[in-house]
């Protein structure tokens, strides 16, 4: 491993706080660390004024690194589908082959899930596709019509974990569809995600790809108490896996790294996978002293 990435892997501890239960963040400090969450506000301003007003000034809107952020992507059809639904999973493809979708959550909520959950999710917003991937859309009349119209279509259409067709008030179970079900999903999603991000962040969205370069070298931190996996978990317990990718990427633009080496990197290197699984309080300090007197 070349001694850059080696950095990139393994940055030091930064000396700088994140606010876990106020809105104050150490203003000596804050330019070292950029935290994102929402696709509809920009975190470094919510959190504080001087804060956002610093990232403003260098271009950078934070909400465009949430996986919400509604910014089409075209990615490699690199589906395993089952026999017969070939055709059905291409509909969302272009005449070379690659998948459209109109987020990267579209693309990741849909990448473990059979052909009809697919097709259904395609045209739902970046909210409801995460509320659905999650297991939480309730199912309103609006959907029902929806899957009714493929049913009726001839087209593949989403049903209940139990294979019964759903009603208005049911909450969403999509069932995995991949080979291994589950255990394979957790195998292949950071991949997943990293495919997306690689779009994203490309020649697809030049302003994006700008606003990530923008970021130099400061921590990305999904920053949200409710996801201790892909964000830190609100007070660095964390892993942050969104914003370590993102890192990554970054620095993917900044070098002369090819795609393959970089999706083993990602997706097979032991000590890549390790550095993902760190908590977030390992390199950031979280909840500062207070100071009497």
């Amino acid at each position: 491993m070349n001694e850059r990435l080696n950095k990139t892997l393994n940055p030091p501890i930064a000396e700088i706080y994140i606010p876990t239960h106020s809105h104050t963040i150490v203003q000596s400090t804050f330019p070292l660390i950029l935290p994102f969450y929402s696709h509809n506000k920009d975190t470094p301003t919510e959190l504080n004024a001087d804060f956002g007003r610093y990232w403003n000034e260098k271009g950078v809107d934070s909400r465009i690194f949430s996986n919400l952020y509604p910014a089409p992507i075209r990615v490699p059809f690199l589906r395993v589908v089952e026999d017969g639904y070939v055709d059905e999973e291409r509909i969302m493809c272009d005449e070379l082959g690659y998948e459209l979708w109109l987020s990267n959550e579209h693309y990741f909520q849909s990448s473990k899930y059979g052909p009809g959950d697919r097709i259904f999710m395609r045209d739902l917003t970046t909210g409801q596709v995460a509320q659905y991937g999650q297991k939480r859309l309730k199912m309103e009349n609006k959907y029902i019509k929806k899957i009714n119209e493929l049913k009726e279509s001839g087209k593949p259409y989403p049903v209940k974990k139990d294979g019964l067709e759903y009603q208005k008030g049911d909450v969403s179970e999509p069932v995995i569809k991949l080979p291994g079900g589950s255990e394979q999903w957790n195998k292949e999603k950071i991949r997943i995600m990293y495919m997306a991000i690689r779009a994203k962040f490309s020649d697809q969205h030049p302003s994006l790809k700008k606003q990530l370069l923008a970021t130099g070298n400061a921590w990305l931190i999904e920053h949200t108490k409710n996801d201790k996996q892909w964000g830190d978990g609100g007070d660095g317990t964390g892993s942050n896996y969104l914003g370590k990718l993102l890192m990554y990427r970054r620095e993917e633009l900044r070098s002369d790294v090819d795609e393959e080496e970089w999706l083993k990197l990602v997706t097979q290197d032991k000590d890549t996978l390790s550095f993902y699984k760190h908590p977030m309080n390992q390199f950031v300090k979280y909840n500062p002293p207070v100071v009497e007197g």
